[in-house]
């Protein structure tokens, strides 16, 4: 992982995501921070990277430790469209919050055996212009201009993720436990 980014990551960690969107790669920098959430000592950071000439979405988990965040894993995977462009209306109620992948990282590396482990978990959301924020387990996380967010969470059951509107009202809920492919 590059330095800066990752030390941009622990920023936005500790600071929460910039006011102004960039919306662009410098020269010098080809990476734009598009998301993040933190639940207890987990947290994950989205970052739109360009690698071998295409945008890529890239997840970053981190462990609070000693108030220091710890990179603990993450991975991406390319997109189709670029995802910094203002969300579109949905179509349907089911384009509402769409959950296009998830994963995790070991966080007890000791434990061998999976069951055995502590796991942090997150989930890659699209939301579409309907929605204002989401709610999870109690957090409300405000959606962006571009409509993608992470969710993290640790522990074995994925939470339900709830679409809200600007009214408040609860729009769809989705369970986040794997991707809607719809």
């Amino acid at each position: 992982m590059d330095k800066g980014m990752l030390a941009e990551c622990r920023h936005l960690l500790d600071h929460g995501m910039p006011q102004e969107v960039r919306t662009t790669f410098d020269a010098d920098r080809r990476y734009l921070p598009l998301a993040l959430d933190r639940s207890g000592e987990g947290g994950a950071v989205a970052v739109l990277s360009e690698r071998n000439g295409g945008p890529m979405i890239m997840v970053h988990l981190f462990k609070k430790r000693g108030g220091d965040w710890e990179h603990r894993g993450g991975g991406g995977g390319g997109t189709i469209g670029y995802p910094l462009a203002d969300r579109a209306p949905a179509k349907n109620p089911e384009d509402y919050l769409r959950c296009p992948g998830n994963g995790g990282v070991l966080m007890n590396p000791e434990h061998r055996l999976p069951w055995t482990g502590w796991y942090l978990r997150h989930a890659e959301l699209t939301a579409s212009a309907e929605v204002r924020r989401v709610r999870v387990r109690g957090r409300l996380i405000d959606v962006p201009f571009h409509g993608f967010l992470i969710v993290v969470w640790s522990g074995g059951r994925a939470p339900e993720v709830e679409a809200l509107g600007d009214d408040g009202q609860v729009l769809t809920t989705l369970d986040v436990s794997g991707p809607t492919l719809h």
